[in-house]
């Protein structure tokens, strides 16, 4: 195991350079000119939402549990919250990904999921009654009962224009099914992870 003077020393080596610039005196390391990478970060369920009414409906298959999501109907939806990393690159767009099944087998239907999202800068914004819509619709081709799906959302982080999305501002989204465009499935989507993905050029935080 390295330590942290032999990390710096590897990211820092110039005679075979890994995209990085110096380590700032605030412990934060930014990569340099075509340097970026991934990170997902899991957003925080609100979990008393769907306790209360008791949807969506928790549904377990062996050892993965789900929430199981109908056409929408009154409280069938899911709530999450980020904030958004100091780590982000603050010029790309960030993607929402969720990863379910289907309780049902079909054959070449269709399923479609939304997210309505919108974002606040914590201590500047008055929290907004409007939301931005994005829907996903997706194609089952020939699947089995309890075939796996990923359906990934792209947040368009400056559709605001002004008002850009920044870190750590704060982001939540509503994730629920609507009908799709036609050849509905049978059954349910399970909802088993979401994920939201940013694009980073940096290493660490840095201290206020």
């Amino acid at each position: 195991m390295i330590n942290w003077d032999q990390l710096k020393q590897i990211l820092l080596n110039t005679t075979n350079p890994v995209h990085t610039g110096p380590c700032e005196a605030s412990g934060q390391i930014t990569m340099v000119s075509d340097g970026v990478s991934q990170i997902e970060i899991r957003p925080e369920l609100d979990q008393a939402r769907t306790i209360a009414p008791g949807k969506p409906t928790r549904v377990s298959r062996g050892v993965y549990r789900g929430f199981s999501l109908p056409i929408y109907a009154a409280d069938e939806d899911l709530f999450f919250d980020i904030c958004v990393p100091q780590r982000w690159n603050g010029t790309s767009d960030i993607t929402v990904h969720v990863h379910g099944w289907l309780d049902t087998a079909n054959t070449d239907k269709k399923f479609q999921l939304c997210i309505d999202w919108e974002h606040i800068t914590v201590g500047t914004d008055v929290v907004p009654n409007t939301s931005n819509t994005v829907p996903v619709e997706t194609s089952t081709g020939t699947a089995a009962q309890y075939k796996t799906f990923e359906v990934s959302f792209v947040i368009d982080y400056n559709i605001d224009g002004g008002d850009d999305i920044a870190y750590d501002d704060d982001l939540a989204f509503r994730l629920y099914r609507i009908a799709a465009t036609g050849d509905e499935i049978a059954g349910e989507f399970v909802v088993k992870h979401a994920g939201v993905i940013f694009q980073r050029d940096k290493m660490g935080a840095a201290v206020p």
